[in-house]
């Protein structure tokens, strides 16, 4: 790796209160978060411009953003919690494997979702070797599986990157029919 990376928690940046000091960080974290582009994907882009901010203050997950050490966004995910609704598309065997042990009939399972994960547009391996982002969520997801348990991350994402995922251990669960995303599952 040529550069120091630096992973920030957006809300540990999040302006907290009106003082001149929190505006600034505020001031800041918006700028970093609207130079990020993704243009293979608007909907990945449109949440660090628009959605990232208030999905943190309303406690919906949290977002983490690698930079360069000069402050440039490299790449972003955002996790929280999620769940996992049964589907006739899901063979019988392989939901008794994610159930596991103690879930019994259990049509719903509770699971780490993987929101977001991308990384912006024109930065080289150079700067964010290739894998170093998903690595990087992969280690905060098991620290919170570590403090709080859990047995599944959730990663919902276009056919595009059913490949991706699926390279790092995901396994292609059913293509949602209300949103048009392919619910991708890994056990822990």
């Amino acid at each position: 790796m040529s550069e120091m990376i630096e992973m920030i928690r957006l809300s540990e940046w999040i302006a907290k209160d009106r003082s001149s000091e929190e505006i600034q960080r505020q001031e800041m974290i918006d700028k970093l978060l609207s130079s990020f582009s993704v243009e293979r994907n608007a909907d990945v882009e449109r949440f660090a411009h628009i959605n990232a901010i208030p999905y943190e203050k309303a406690n919906k997950g949290r977002t983490y953003i690698l930079v360069d050490a000069d402050m440039y966004p490299l790449g972003y995910f955002t996790l929280g919690l999620g769940r996992l609704e049964y589907s006739a598309d899901i063979p019988e065997r392989l939901w008794k494997k994610l159930r596991g042990v103690g879930d019994g009939d259990a049509t719903v399972l509770s699971c780490i979702l993987l929101g977001q994960l991308a990384r912006n547009d024109g930065i080289s391996y150079g700067k964010l070797p290739k894998g170093f982002l998903f690595d990087q969520m992969l280690s905060m997801v098991y620290r919170g599986q570590d403090i709080l348990g859990g047995r599944l991350l959730l990663a919902e994402c276009n056919d595009d990157v059913i490949g991706y995922y699926e390279a790092r251990g995901f396994r292609h669960l059913y293509k949602n029919n209300n949103n048009g995303l392919n619910q991708m599952a890994m056990i822990l």
